[in-house]
Order: structure tokens, then C-alpha cells, then sequence
């Protein structure tokens, strides 16, 4: 989905703090002008109607513009999460066609018809946004004059009760201000918000009605209605009755009653679903492919459910009460308020903290969770096949059944196929989890290149404090995992990538708990001819051979081009690429290479995207900013001619 709608969060909340900060410096500065010329509280009250025309002026003319440039963008952003939502399920719709889903094109006509259907509607979608976002804007300077106005003459009224100093006066003026922010927005039930908070609302579910009528019209075009609602922990009450339940989607993939014996997207919606901020999500749901789900919680799922949802509340309420207390320290003037209000800030800041850092640990601890019953089925599969490992079978194989030939084993069969449904049903729930792992960019070493070796305890004993910090894990788990990482760096990996080992599945365990490199990355592979052919017949959607459960990809090209042994002629060159990463994870801080390898470790799937082959001679004079010896490219052009540079573009299978 796109982020865009906290971009217009952001930039609303930035228009907030403007609107406050230039209040409190009028109120702060005619403070220094009384002092200096001697204004009484009456002469105050006449300078601060007269800063308030000024800031009325003022306002006006710096956020029009802004408003229009947030407003211009609402058009492109709905739009765009329409292709978003319409291109990601054609992609899966087409991996469904390949696993044997029967499916087909229906008439040109009927689908045009619904397409422009759905463009008038998504047209007034963003009419009413924008229009509701006009009025909420007017509102929003509106509110912060009104406030301005009530606390010029609030002030009066506290310095006249012996507030004591003019800043604690002021102080009182503008606190419950302060507290609730400019919360110019009324809800129906009374509850009131900020305009940051209406945006973010609104533009979400603009943009996720959108996704799913991009979706929607897909699926349609294919004749295919009927999803099922994902399953996720901290479900609202409202949406709950519906979670893990398949619906008739007729809302935005024109499904009808009559297309199975489902409820309908209507009705549910009707009953509550996809209420404004919901978080709830539908995927297609292709009978031939999918067991028919167990859409119903047991108490201790029903209990786990209700308290992730509490607790997700609690951590909304302390995230707001953190805002609150921020803006209050910031803008007070009594230098005793400040303080107090900062302290409450923290507190509540270290309340929202731990929260998260609960929820990361959730995570986390799921992932691994999940990794076991994985491991625990494909162990199961190995000994029910008398040794065949569940990896090899299907690199072997292309089905349970094709194993065994004409050999008839139904029973086994029947149980090794029930086995695979529910490798590949943990194997997608892994996925989902990992994709929720937060992301950023690779950690420095503090060193440049490889680590001295006088520096190693130092290194060591910091890398460790960040293997625990990432991974949850004691001491006595991170030192495990640091021991198997060392392997992996600076022994013989290859044994460690050709087997499971326990090394492996200690890494893989490990850095699937750690946060997700953020950006491209690369993997380049020295080959004889013989072995380049496995990547250079590769086509566009085969999925890319794996040479173990672990493997090393790096964040910087350069790397990967000189593990690809470029400037070796003898050999050929394959080179991976995939430009977005969703899940590998960068370990550069953790190698004492570090920058020299940037290394990022990989145990997903991937999908071919594009294949570019050519002769090496070809591609090292078109970059001969890889040979050290340029000069040498005519000279050896007869051995680089028989050897060939494949450059394969990918993305993750997840």
C-alpha cells in the first residue's frame, strides 16, 4: 500500500506547530515590550488584537498555497494506489494461473463498462475528499483565531486572580489550548481532532478504497469474486465476526450471490467492515489452490485478540498523551511549566517506547515460532520419504504425486500433500511477519574496511550489544549466534550453504529476527560456462536457483561486479540484481569486512524479472571502468568473446 497519506499527515502537522509556535512568539514578545515600556494588562490586550489582525494576515497568505499543493496531490495519490492495487494482483493472479487456478479474460465490453464505473466513482471519492478538505482548513485557521482571541482576554482574567507572574499567567491561558492542540475537527459522537489526525484518516481510507478497487477491477477482468479476510491479532471488535471469513466481494470485483455460497462484501460492510481507519485487509481467494479456511478463534485466540487490541489503545492513548505534553513544553513560557511538562513528555515517550519494543519482541518471537512448525513439518516429510529432504524433493520434482511415478502409494501421497499445504501456509504467515519488520539502512563498523586486528575485542563486544538489541535474544542465544556468523564470514561457508546445519538454521533464526536492510541489493557469481547456462536460460517469472538456505547478497553494486570476477577473462559473470529489498537483512555491522563486503543475508525465494546477456568482451567495453587494465580489452578479446556476462534483474517471492 502507499505511504503517501503520511506525507499530508506530516505536512499538516507541520502547519499546527507554525500556527502555535507564531501565537506563542506574539504572546512571548509583547511580554519584552511591556517590560520595556511599561504596559499595563489593558494596554497588552489592545497591542495582542492588533498581532492577531497580523496573524490572521499572515496565515492566510502562507498556508493558501500549501493547502493548494496538499490538495493538488490528493488526484495523483488516489490514482496511483489504483494502479498500485490493480498491478500487484495481476502478478498474483498470473502466479495462480501457473499453480493450475482456472481463470479467463471475460469480454472486453464488460470490462470496460465496470473500469468506468469505478473511475466515476473514485472521481467523487476525491471531490468529497478535497472538498471536505477545504472546509477542514478554513476551520483550522478559523479555530487558532478563535483561540487566540479567548486567551488575549483569558489572561486578564488569570494575572486578575494572582496567577503571579505574566508567563504564569499566560501559561494557564493556554494550557487546555495547548493540551488538545487545534482540534478543529468534530466527529458525530462529539469527539474532537486535530487536523493531523482527520488527514491521516482520510486520506488512509481514500487511498486503501482505492487500492481495493484497483484490486477489484482485476480480479474482475478475470472473473474471479470471491477473498477471504486476512486474519491479524489486534482485529477491532468491528471488524472481528468477519476476519478469516471468505466473502462475495460484489462492492469492487462486481461479484453476485449466485458466484458461491458466501456472504457478500456489502452486507459485511454494512455491518461494520472497512469502518474509517480500519486496518483490516482482503486477499483473493482461489478455491482450487486454498484449503477452506478455519475462520473461527478459539478462546485462547479470542482472548489474545481482545488484549493485542487493548493494548494497541493503550499505546494510541500514550502516544497522544506524549504529543500533548510535548507541545506543552515547548510553548510554554514558565520556566518551572517547561520542566514539569518535559518530564511528563518523557514519561510518556518511554511508555509509547516500551510498547513497541513489546510489539517488535511479539514479532519477532513469531517469526521464530514459525520457523519451528516449519521445520518440525519438513522434518516429518523427510521421514515419511526415507530421507528426502522437502527442499530436494521439489527441486527434483515438480509435484508430491510425480515423485513416486507409477508407483501407487495414495495413502502416503495423501499425506505428503496434506504435509506441503501446511508447509506452504506457515511459509506464507513467515512471509507476512517478515514483511512487518522495521527497515533501515546498513550499520557502520566505525572502522574503514576491514577490522584491525588489534581493535577485534572492542568490535566483538560491540557487535554483540547489537545482535541482542535486534534479536531479543540473552546473552548466551546472541553469543550463539555471533559464533555462527563468525563461521559463516570467515570459515567455509560453503558447507554451512549446501546443508540445513544447525550453524544455518541459527543464522537463519537470527537474522530473520534482525531489522531489514532498506534499499537495492546485489550478488555477483564467478562460473564456467557449464554453470552460467543454469541463470543464463533463466526466463522472465522462473524462480532464481538457490544455492543454500542462507545466502550473500551485498548494498553496494561495486562488490557485487568484483565477486563476479569481471576482470577475470577466463570465466563468465553473472551478476543479481533486485532493486527493492523486502526482507534480506544487512549484517555489514556484524563482519570484520564490514564496508569493504557491505554484506546483507538473504533465506528468501526470488523471481526472475529480466535477463540481459551478452559476451563479456561486449559489456566490459561498454564499462571499462571495471578492468584495471583497460588496454589489456583487445588483446584478450578472443577468450573474453567465449564468455559471457548474464545480468539478472529480481524480486523476492513474498
Amino acid at each position: 500500500m502507499l505511504n503517501t497519506d503520511y506525507d499530508i499527515e506530516k505536512a499538516f502537522k507541520a502547519i499546527e506547530d507554525e500556527l502555535i509556535a507564531s501565537m506563542m512568539r506574539n504572546l512571548e514578545g509583547h511580554r519584552a515590550e511591556e517590560i520595556e515600556e511599561g504596559y499595563n494588562w489593558t494596554q497588552w490586550q489592545v497591542e495582542q488584537l492588533k498581532a492577531l489582525e497580523k496573524y490572521k494576515a499572515q496565515n492566510k497568505k502562507m498556508f493558501s498555497s500549501k493547502f493548494s499543493d496538499i490538495n493538488d496531490s490528493i488526484d495523483a495519490m488516489i490514482f496511483a494506489a489504483r494502479q498500485e492495487g490493480g498491478t500487484e494482483q495481476e502478478q498474483k493472479i498470473l502466479r495462480a494461473l501457473k499453480k493450475g487456478v482456472k481463470a479467463s479474460k471475460v469480454s472486453q465490453g464488460a470490462e470496460g463498462a465496470f473500469f468506468r464505473l469505478n473511475t466515476r466513482k473514485l472521481n467523487a471519492l476525491i471531490k468529497a475528499t478535497k472538498s471536505d478538505f477545504s472546509r477542514a482548513e478554513k476551520a483550522m485557521l478559523r479555530m487558532s483565531e478563535d483561540k487566540y482571541r479567548q486567551i488575549i482576554f483569558n489572561a486578564q482574567v488569570y494575572a486578575n486572580t494572582g496567577a503571579g507572574t505574566y508567563e504564569k499567567a499566560v501559561d494557564m491561558a493556554t494550557k487546555d489550548f495547548l493540551k488538545a492542540g487545534i482540534n478543529c475537527i468534530e466527529y458525530a459522537n462529539g469527539a474532537r481532532h486535530t487536523m493531523k489526525d482527520y488527514a491521516k484518516m482520510a486520506i488512509q481510507t481514500a487511498n486503501k478504497r482505492a487500492y481495493l478497487t484497483g484490486e477489484g477491477e482485476m480480479r474482475q477482468s478475470w472473473g474471479i469474486s470471491t477473498v477471504i479476510m486476512n486474519k491479524r491479532a489486534n482485529a477491532c471488535p468491528k471488524c472481528l465476526p468477519f476476519v478469516g471469513k471468505i466473502l462475495i466481494d460484489d462492492v469492487w470485483s462486481g461479484g453476485k450471490a449466485s458466484d458461491g455460497p458466501y456472504p457478500l462484501m456489502s452486507s459485511a460492510m454494512a455491518a461494520g467492515l472497512y469502518h474509517p481507519n480500519c486496518k483490516d485487509i482482503h486477499t483473493t481467494y482461489f478455491p482450487e489452490l486454498d484449503d477452506e479456511p478455519d475462520s473461527k478463534f478459539s478462546k485462547k485466540e479470542l482472548e489474545q485478540v481482545k488484549e493485542d487490541y487493548k493494548q494497541d489503545q493503550k499505546q494510541q492513548y500514550a502516544g497522544r498523551m506524549a504529543e500533548q505534553f510535548d507541545r506543552l513544553s515547548k510553548y510554554s513560557l514558565d520556566p518551572d511549566n517547561k520542566k514539569v511538562y518535559a518530564a511528563r513528555k518523557e514519561q510518556w515517550e518511554n511508555v509509547v517506547a516500551n510498547g513497541q519494543k513489546n510489539d517488535k519482541i511479539k514479532l519477532k518471537d513469531s517469526i521464530t515460532n514459525t520457523n519451528t512448525k516449519i521445520e518440525s513439518l519438513k522434518k516429518e516429510f523427510s521421514d515419511m520419504t526415507e530421507g528426502y529432504s522437502y527442499d530436494d524433493w521439489f527441486k527434483e520434482f515438480d509435484s508430491i504425486e510425480d515423485g513416486f511415478g507409477d508407483v501407487s502409494e495414495d495413502d502416503l501421497v495423501d499425506k505428503l500433500k496434506d504435509l506441503d499445504i501446511r508447509i506452504k501456509k506457515f511459509e506464507k504467515q513467515k512471509n507476512k511477519l517478515l514483511l512487518q519488520k522495521e527497515k533501515r539502512k546498513q550499520l557502520n563498523t566505525g572502522y574503514s574496511g576491514k577490522v584491525p586486528d588489534n581493535e577485534l575485542d572492542k568490535f566483538n563486544k560491540k557487535a554483540l550489544e547489537q545482535i541482542k538489541t535486534d534479536t531479543g535474544y540473552s546473552d548466551e542465544k546472541a553469543k550463539e549466534l555471533q559464533e555462527a556468523l563468525k563461521e559463516y564470514f570467515g570459515g567455509d561457508y560453503t558447507s554451512i550453504l549446501n546443508g540445513e546445519t544447525e550453524t544455518a538454521k541459527t543464522i537463519r533464526d537470527g537474522i530473520d529476527r534482525m531489522p531489514t536492510y532498506e534499499g537495492s541489493i546485489s550478488r555477483g557469481m564467478i562460473l564456467n560456462n557449464s554453470d552460467v547456462r543454469m541463470f543464463s536460460d533463466l526466463k522472465k517469472g522462473d524462480e532464481l536457483p538457490r544455492r543454500g538456505i542462507i545466502e550473500s547478497w551485498t548494498s553496494n553494486k561495486g562488490t557485487a561486479i568484483g565477486y563476479g570476477g569481471i576482470s577475470d577473462y577466463e570465466r563468465s559473470s553473472v551478476i543479481l540484481e533486485c532493486e527493492k529489498n523486502e526482507t534480506a537483512v544487512g549484517v555489514q555491522h556484524l563482519s570484520l569486512f564490514g564496508t569493504d563486503e557491505s554484506e546483507v543475508l538473504s533465506s528468501s525465494k526470488y523471481e526472475v524479472v529480466e535477463v540481459i546477456k551478452e559476451s563479456k568482451y561486449d559489456y566490459l567495453s561498454k564499462h571499462r571502468e571495471y578492468l584495471y587494465f583497460p588496454e589489456d580489452l583487445e588483446d584478450s578479446s578472443g577468450v573474453l568473446k567465449e564468455n559471457v556476462v548474464c545480468v539478472i534483474k529480481v524480486k523476492e517471492k513474498v
